[in-house]
């Protein structure tokens, strides 16, 4: 929700230099952390940046994207995230180094992105604009998209929002992101194996988006990955948690369904659909269910444990 105040009043620019420099703060916070208190605030500090980063980016892209190419666009933020996630169990493998210096690497992408964002990237068009007309006396706000849809259409914007961000975003992204290392250890390969799952269906999901409407493969990615959660669940029951290649193989299957289905395609419904005066309120409350489900994941899933 702060993020959406931020990006709104402020602009799209100061929203992703606010992102980055908290992941920033936090992957320092954490590498030099004396103490779990310490590393519990660098990690509110990431949590803060990618709240951030989740809603600025998107609109960003939305609004200086041509419109063909949106959805494509903004359904490579899946594979952005499944490659980060891919990195990250890479990182945590290595040899030799400290964990102090692994948290350290967290910030190398941030430092990136926000030597772009304060160099070389513009404020999005659209904003200004109507921060422009907003500011001029006897001007006419342009509300051309929002008129196309009515309160109706608001209301079920919002409502999609929240459903997707729990049904797509939620649970499902934290649990096939720890189903192997939480409930039955399947060793350093399941876990780069269901990163690289991951990956091809965000890779997969791109192209996708151009020839194939998102609500269609948000409905094939959960009726898909409703199918690999279920027999993973009969198979843990059967025999016991023990790894197995066939459980390895259903929560790899379920990573690839969620990127081509849910990962892929939540962001571009929700910013397509709203509305340009509505749609960061869209996408926040979105993100704020979905790293609410996401939360209530990690305690099931570890007392579960």
């Amino acid at each position: 929700p702060l993020s959406g105040i931020v990006c709104e009043r402020y602009g799209r620019r100061p929203g992703t230099i606010l992102g980055e420099v908290s992941i920033i703060l936090g992957s320092v916070i954490c590498a030099l952390a004396p103490s779990w208190a310490v590393l519990c605030l660098g990690r509110a500090m990431l949590g803060l940046g990618i709240g951030f980063c989740t809603l600025a980016k998107p609109l960003y892209v939305k609004e200086t994207a041509e419109p063909s190419a949106v959805g494509p666009v903004l359904a490579a933020f899946a594979p952005s995230v499944a490659v980060g996630v891919m990195a990250s169990r890479m990182v945590g493998g290595l040899p030799g180094w400290h964990w102090r210096g692994k948290a350290l690497l967290g910030a190398a992408p941030a430092v990136v992105l926000l030597f772009v964002a304060c160099s070389c990237m513009p404020e999005s068009p659209a904003w200004q604009r109507r921060q422009h007309a907003a500011a001029a006396p006897g001007q006419k706000v342009d509300a051309s998209s929002s008129s196309q849809h009515g309160v109706a259409s608001r209301h079920l914007a919002i409502l999609l929002a929240c459903g997707l961000g729990v049904a797509n975003q939620g649970t499902g992204s934290y649990a096939f992101n720890v189903y192997g290392t939480v409930l039955f250890p399947m060793g350093p390969v399941g876990g780069l194996v269901t990163a690289a799952a991951n990956v091809v269906g965000a890779v997969i999901v791109v192209p996708l988006m151009g020839y194939c409407p998102s609500r269609m493969l948000c409905v094939v990615g959960l009726l898909g990955m409703t199918a690999c959660a279920t027999a993973a669940a009969v198979l843990v029951a059967s025999i016991g948690g023990s790894p197995s290649p066939l459980l390895v193989a259903l929560v790899s299957a379920w990573s690839l369904l969620y990127q081509i289905g849910p990962g892929g395609g939540y962001f571009a419904q929700i910013v397509e659909i709203s509305g340009d005066d509505l749609r960061p309120l869209t996408i926040a409350v979105g993100n704020s269910v979905r790293f609410a489900c996401e939360f209530l994941a990690s305690l099931l899933l570890i007392g579960a444990s």
